[in-house]
This record gives structure tokens, sequence and C-alpha cells, in this order.
């Protein structure tokens, strides 16, 4: 039984490794008018639940796991590195979820960089960490921009929920 699964089960990884080596940030995100970077506790589209930190450049401290259903369904923060930015931020908490971040966008021919919005609700874990690493100084980008929604106090959100803090 093992052996008639196993060209699907390569095919899948092969599949798999193709569209992580050829990822491109899709033309449909939203752009954003990018100013001198600021730090900043919340937005103007912030909710009392929402919030949106400014942090420079990775290592941010901030470790993230796929949201349950596993898969398209985001991130969350699982954990964060102490003394790190996204520590000092006095902002995040186990649990919060990634509502969106910036990326670093080169336009298809060009040298032209742009910073974007990205959703992160709908992304895999792998996708959303590809944006926020897509920031590096050699783009003119020293910052990274990120809004969250708190986790559920009750530790439904991440593992482990807001433990620790």
């Amino acid at each position: 039984m093992t052996t008639t699964h196993r060209p699907t089960l390569l095919l899948c990884i092969f599949l798999l490794l193709q569209a992580v080596k050829s990822f491109q940030i899709p033309s449909t995100f939203r752009y954003v008018v990018t100013k001198q970077p600021t730090f900043s506790h919340t937005s103007l589209l912030s909710t009392p639940s929402t919030y949106t930190v400014t942090l420079p450049l990775p290592p941010l401290g901030i470790i993230f796991e796929e949201r349950p259903p596993y898969g398209l369904a985001g991130v969350s923060v699982a954990s964060l590195t102490t003394d790190s930015a996204g520590e000092r931020s006095g902002m995040i908490s186990i649990g919060d979820v990634l509502l969106s971040t910036t990326a670093v966008k080169i336009a298809s021919g060009t040298s032209k960089v742009e910073l974007v919005e990205v959703d992160c609700t709908k992304l895999d874990y792998d996708t959303v960490v590809s944006a926020i690493v897509s920031h590096k100084p050699k783009f003119g980008v020293d910052r990274v921009e990120m809004t969250f929604r708190r986790g559920d106090k009750g530790g439904n959100e991440g593992e482990g929920g807001n433990e620790g803090k």
C-alpha cells in the first residue's frame, strides 16, 4: 500500500518545493504609501482589540505558529524571545493574531522596490514568514510594521494563551 502512494507523495513534495522556490508576493496586495518609519501603538483603523507596532529589522524575536485549522488561516504569536524587539515593544503578547504585515515587493522586470501591506489572515505560515523576512536594508527598508488582534485571554488562540506574560 505504501508503494502505491509514494509517487503521489513525491509529486506533492516536488510541487511544494517548486511553489516555495518561485514565491512572489501577488500583485493584488494593497500598496501602502510609505513615509519615514515611526513607532506606533495603534493605527487609525484599530479597534480596542487590535494594534499596530513598528519594529526595527529582524531579528524581531517573535515566534509564530499556524492557527487552526492549520493551513490558510494565518499565524499567531507562540512566544517572544527575551529582550527582543517584539518583547521590548510592550505590546505583543502570546496568543495575539497577526492580521497584516508590510512586505517588500520588487516590480517584475525592474529594480523598483515598493512596500506593500499583506493580509495575513488567509495565508499559510511560510508565506507570512516570507513576507516578514523580505525586509532588508539593501532595499532601503529598516523597519517592519505589523497589525495584531489580541488573542483569547483563555488561551484558545495560541498554544498556552498568555501564559508567562
